[in-house]
């Protein structure tokens, strides 16, 4: 039978359990089936990432202020959960009416704009609707997260211009950063034992520029994913290591938050 990844991918997730997301101590954990009425709790790839550290914020709370600089991130953070939530509205067939689009701010409107044209200019598509939004999860490596899409793109720079299938990031943030490569790779490595048969030939990472609308795509190599999972992986590790009460207290006591 010729390579069908719809198909591979419809296989997965016919009977996938629903997945929860929840809290514990501020770490967002999901808790992931593993037979009737019990499962193990993960922590997520990003809150693994978010013990890295960044200089560069940490200058930035020091010239703007604590207080500031929480402002302008919620700010920021509420605009990419906005453009998130209607990129993933657009994909699945669903329009923006002008009452809704009217009142939007304008750095959403922005976001939206990126990833119009970036759908239109990149001949872009989900491989199927269920790959858009999804979680996905490493139960032997102990991490899971929500991969944002699986999907085609076509483009001369690509792949010799070839349609070629794609494993995909949206970000909303000002510029490329590299620890959003590793979240990639992560996703990556988990679709890949997950969905065997879909074999994705690159990662994306799409950056949707809110001040500008025009889109920003780094594409991936499979050989750099393998090389990041290799760090990400020894951040897996420590994490673990320092969170280890954490991580027997929810899985033995259950988590106190959902969502």
């Amino acid at each position: 039978m010729a390579y069908n990844p719809e198909i591979e991918a419809e296989k997965y997730f016919k009977d996938l359990a629903p997945i929860e997301k929840q809290h514990e101590e501020d770490t967002r954990f999901y808790f992931i089936p593993t037979g009737v009425g019990v499962g193990k709790y993960l922590p997520s790839v990003t809150t693994i990432l978010d013990m890295v550290n960044r200089p560069y914020l940490k200058q930035w709370y020091r010239k703007v202020g604590m207080d500031e600089a929480d402002r302008v991130t919620d700010i920021a953070r509420a605009i990419g959960s906005e453009v998130h939530h209607w990129v993933e509205q657009i994909l699945h067939g669903d329009q923006i009416d002008a009452e809704t689009w009217q009142p939007m701010a304008e750095e959403t409107k922005n976001g939206i704009r990126a990833f119009v044209r970036f759908q239109q200019e990149y001949h872009f598509e989900p491989l199927v609707s269920q790959t858009i939004e999804q979680t996905v999860y490493h139960l032997e490596h102990g991490h899971a997260g929500t991969l944002d899409i699986i999907g085609w793109v076509t483009h001369h720079t690509i792949n010799q211009g070839k349609r070629t299938l794609v494993l995909g990031d949206w970000k909303t943030s000002k510029s490329h950063d590299e620890l959003n490569t590793m979240q990639l790779a992560a996703y990556f490595a988990s679709a890949s034992v997950l969905m065997p048969g879909v074999k994705p030939a690159m990662g994306m990472i799409c950056r949707l520029d809110k001040k500008t609308g025009v889109p920003d795509p780094l594409f991936y190599e499979l050989p750099r994913l393998r090389r990041e999972y290799t760090v990400f992986r020894k951040l897996v590790t420590v994490w673990y290591h320092i969170h280890k009460k954490l991580v027997y207290k929810v899985n033995t006591e259950g988590v106190s938050q959902n969502g």
